[in-house]
């Protein structure tokens, strides 16, 4: 059962917000983006601080949080086989990936 009264978004969510903004975010930039409420914002900032702890996000000088590692993510749709394996067919042209 979750700590808190309400929904906290995902990690997946939270990641989404950092991959699509064109400009740099504040955790209140994301709140937004994902319409948290303020009396909402507790669980999501211990969810931020979470994933900049396991190293998924970082946070900058100026307050801003950033992918940890962006170039380590391929847009792209899984592709599935009914064998169980499937490739990712990469937005950018590239090889596909293979999926075990």
């Amino acid at each position: 059962m979750s700590k808190y009264p309400y929904p906290i978004p995902s990690r997946e969510e939270i990641l989404g917000v950092l991959r699509t903004s064109e400009s740099p975010c504040t955790a209140n930039d994301i709140a937004e983006a994902l319409a948290i409420k303020r009396q909402e914002r507790e669980g999501f900032f211990r969810r931020l601080a979470a994933m900049e702890r396991d190293g998924q996000i970082r946070l900058d000088s100026r307050g801003h949080y950033q992918l940890a590692h962006p170039s380590s993510f391929v847009a792209g749709r899984v592709q599935g086989h009914r064998d169980g394996f499937g490739f990712v067919v990469r937005d950018d042209g590239q090889d596909d990936l293979f999926l075990s």
